[in-house]
């Protein structure tokens, strides 16, 4: 899910914008690898798509083309988008729903607490613009279809990675309607062994809550939809 993070670094650079196109090839660039990569990856793809289908490698050559050997800036840009939050489930649903929230970052709190703004605007408002295009379609067209919903439209992304010995553990992060957020959710699921996919296991548990949320507060598509 630092794809996020890193898209907003990207842009914020003023060295690429969200229809700079980069060549994937076969999806293999050095230790990184697209999902599609056995397929024949992606080829060449601009930025705004790679968000739409997830190409890490897309990002692996944007972060190399931007911040190469300046490592440091890079991660303190992350940082800042981070809040400092720690790039674990709920520093990472803080970062989306202050997406949600136009760039506002608030403390995730329990109901009934008052909440904590951390940051008022965590990056320029056009960027988060892009970012919340880009992940709206990662449900509508790219990777996450299995979180769409037919009652709203959602905005989500995910990610997969290895815990211990053969377990995989998935996250996907997602909030509702897109054009005017309600709420933000995360789903975990943590399974030993393949096959594993944040998109196509966690996707579908996502929807069913939208579903039940949906049905519970009557959340509807803005009327321009």
């Amino acid at each position: 899910m630092m794809c996020g993070p890193t898209y907003l670094a990207l842009l914020s650079s003023g060295k690429v914008t969200p229809r700079s196109m980069f060549d994937t090839k076969g999806g293999v660039y050095g230790d990184v690898r697209d999902h599609n990569w056995r397929r024949g990856g992606f080829g060449e793809i601009s930025l705004e798509r790679a968000l739409c289908v997830w190409s890490q490698v897309t990002f692996a050559m944007g972060k190399d083309y931007v911040y190469r050997g300046n490592e440091t800036a890079y991660e303190a840009q992350v940082r800042a988008y981070l809040a400092d939050n720690p790039n674990k489930a709920m520093g990472i649903l803080t970062f989306y729903n202050a997406i949600a929230n136009n760039g506002c970052m608030v403390k995730i709190v329990s109901e009934g607490e008052d909440g904590i703004v951390l940051q008022e605007q965590i990056a320029e408002s056009e960027h988060i613009k892009a970012l919340q295009v880009g992940l709206e379609h990662a449900v509508s067209e790219g990777l996450y279809r299995k979180a769409s919903n037919d009652k709203v439209n959602v905005s989500a992304c995910g990610r997969i990675f290895i815990t211990k010995g053969n377990h995989r553990r998935m996250e996907l992060c997602g909030y509702f309607p897109s054009e005017a957020p309600q709420y933000t959710i995360m789903v975990v699921l943590e399974k030993e062994g393949l096959p594993a996919s944040a998109g196509s296991m966690c996707g579908p548990i996502l929807s069913s809550t939208i579903d039940l949320l949906v049905n519970l507060y009557g959340v509807q598509k803005s009327a321009e939809d």
